[in-house]
C-alpha cells in the first residue's frame, strides 16, 4: 500500500483485503453496527433489493440511536434505490443526498460523476470500494473479484 500511495504506512494501522459482497458486506455491516458517533458513506450504486434493504436498516438504526449518519448517493448510479429505502433513511433522521441530480440547466454535467464508493466509521474505520450496494457484487465468487480495502 505504501508504494501504491508514496506514503508511509502508519504503526497502529491495519489493512484487509475482502473479495465480493460476500466477504466485504458482512465486515461493513459490522462496522456500521459499532458505531458510536458517525458513519459516512458514499456511493455510486445502492440498489433496491436485500443488500440495500440491510444496509438501510442498519443505517437507519444507528441514526435512530443518535448516531450521525451522512449518505451521499450519486443520482445517475442509485435511481432503483427504491421510495422504501429513502423513506427507512430519512426516517430514521440519516442524512440522504442526491450527487448531481439531472435537471435541464445540468445536462452538461451529466457524466460528472462520483463514482466513489466509501465508508467511514467514527473517523476510524474506513471502507474504499469497487462495488456498490447491490446483490450483483456479491453473489457470485467465481467471477472476476471486486476489492475492498477496510483502512483504519
Amino acid at each position: 500500500m505504501a508504494g501504491a500511495t508514496n506514503t508511509p504506512f502508519m504503526p497502529g494501522n491495519r489493512i484487509d483485503i475482502f473479495n465480493n459482497g460476500d466477504q466485504f458486506y458482512p465486515a461493513m455491516l459490522e462496522a456500521i453496527g459499532q458505531a458510536r458517533h458517525a458513519i459516512t458513506f458514499e456511493a455510486y450504486i445502492f440498489w433496491a433489493g436485500e443488500v440495500g434493504r440491510k444496509f438501510a436498516e442498519a443505517m437507519a438504526a444507528k441514526g435512530r440511536s443518535g448516531v450521525t449518519v451522512k449518505i451521499l448517493l450519486d443520482a445517475v448510479g442509485s435511481p432503483n434505490i427504491g421510495d422504501e429505502i429513502l423513506e427507512t433513511l430519512r426516517g430514521s433522521g440519516c442524512q440522504a443526498r442526491w450527487y448531481h441530480p439531472l435537471r435541464w440547466y445540468s445536462i452538461n454535467r451529466v457524466n460528472n460523476r462520483t463514482h466513489r464508493k466509501s465508508l467511514v466509521i467514527d473517523g476510524r474505520i474506513g471502507f474504499t470500494a469497487g462495488a456498490g450496494i447491490a446483490e450483483a457484487s456479491g453473489l457470485q465468487p467465481a467471477r472476476p473479484a471486486s476489492t475492498t480495502a477496510p483502512l483504519g
